[in-house]
């Protein structure tokens, strides 16, 4: 594949003939892109002098210290421009070593993202403090869990990517600049459905110079997490649960209302005025659910409407028996008793239409279709 490594530089200088002299000892044939931030010790100068006899070197020179992600995305625009096949990233302190470059565009082949994993088994660090290692796979841990992710190594910055991969992303939408940009570019090719393989590889911490990584960075990570769960996959049902839970609001409040209306002012039988209190609050949470909360649009509305009626019947039930346990027995004020009727019915509708009412007709995502106060 035609590849292109792309390495972002500031205050480079020392390290980058070192790094040359690695990357052709490697074996890989590869075009180089430098994009320098206006270094002050002269990196891009030096570039420049190579790109006289190395026609292989490209560089990109920007205004001034611009950032990490900003500079991945400007290397990554180049590339595909370019027609690369492969794009590499990788720092230019050499703690990520040229020597596993061959292996991880090997494993390209395989997949659309290869990770240069210093957490899966073969991998490690060097020259870290117990500190540091404890915020880095911390950091790993805390985006994993959060957005669901498999990959061990989300906070790594040396991936290779296949065009493919990169295309499928929009990368006008990437709002990381620091090392959250590494978590977000994993994150968004899972969620574009990129295969990613992570291969080990030990990190080596420069021998010069210092690290990019700062208290700010760490927390733009921290809270940019959060943000990425919000637009992801993983969050839409849970957008459709809150959806849903506002409609059950609204259908507790036609149910809660018309029973105290009926009871307290008409004078209703309890029970009588319960049944009617609850089909209000029943046709109100269906027809808001299945067209706001989930947009259903599936034409075997008799089939779900009788798994629905079924599911709610034994709701009812259920609202019936401990309305009568709380308020006849234990002698609690039915108001109160309705509200804990409320939620004990919400988690058996919710449970009982996921996996039996839409589940049939593959459409899981309705299967809250009123499920929060249903049944109230």
């Amino acid at each position: 594949m035609k590849t292109l490594i792309i390495i972002p530089t500031y205050n480079e200088r020392q390290v980058l003939p070192q790094l040359l002299l690695a990357l052709e000892a490697s074996g890989v044939e590869a075009d180089l892109l430098f994009v320098d931030d206006n270094s002050p010790d002269g990196s891009a100068e030096l570039i420049a002098d190579w790109q006289a006899t190395k026609p292989f070197i490209h560089l990109l020179s920007r205004s001034g210290k611009l950032g990490l992600g900003s500079a991945y995305l400007a290397g990554f625009a180049w590339g595909l421009e370019h027609g690369y096949e492969a794009l590499v990233q990788m720092d230019a302190d050499l703690s990520h070593h040229p020597e596993y470059l061959p292996l991880m565009l090997a494993k390209l082949e395989e997949g659309g993202l290869v990770v240069g994993s210093r957490y899966t088994e073969g991998g490690g660090v060097e020259n870290w403090p117990l500190s540091r290692q404890l915020v880095s796979r911390g950091g790993s841990l805390y985006a994993r869990t959060i957005l669901g992710l498999k990959t061990r190594d989300l906070t790594g910055g040396f991936n290779a990517w296949h065009h493919q991969a990169l295309r499928n992303i929009d990368l006008a939408k990437i709002k990381s600049n620091g090392y959250s940009f590494q978590i977000e570019m994993k994150h968004q090719a899972q969620q574009t459905g990129a295969k990613v393989i992570e291969v080990p590889i030990i990190f080596r911490e420069r021998a010069s110079g210092q690290s990019k990584m700062s208290k700010r960075i760490f927390l733009e990570a921290m809270w940019r997490v959060w943000l990425m769960l919000l637009d992801s996959r993983r969050f839409r049902p849970m957008k459709k649960f809150i959806k849903f839970c506002l409609v059950g609001v609204i259908g507790l409040s036609i149910d809660l209302g018309s029973l105290v209306i009926m009871v307290e002012y008409l004078h209703w039988n309890l029970y009588a005025a319960n049944l009617i209190s609850f089909v209000l609050a029943l046709t109100n949470n269906f027809y808001l659910n299945k067209y706001w909360t989930f947009r259903d649009q599936n034409a075997a509305i008799l089939v779900q409407y009788v798994k629905f009626a079924i599911i709610s019947l034994i709701g009812l039930g259920l609202n019936f028996l401990i309305l009568y346990l709380l308020v006849d027995l234990a002698h609690l004020w039915y108001v109160y008793a309705k509200l804990i009727i409320a939620v004990v019915v919400a988690f058996w509708n919710f449970g009982a239409n996921h996996w039996w009412t839409f589940k049939v007709q593959g459409v899981v995502e309705n299967s809250a279709s009123g499920s929060c106060k249903q049944s109230q």
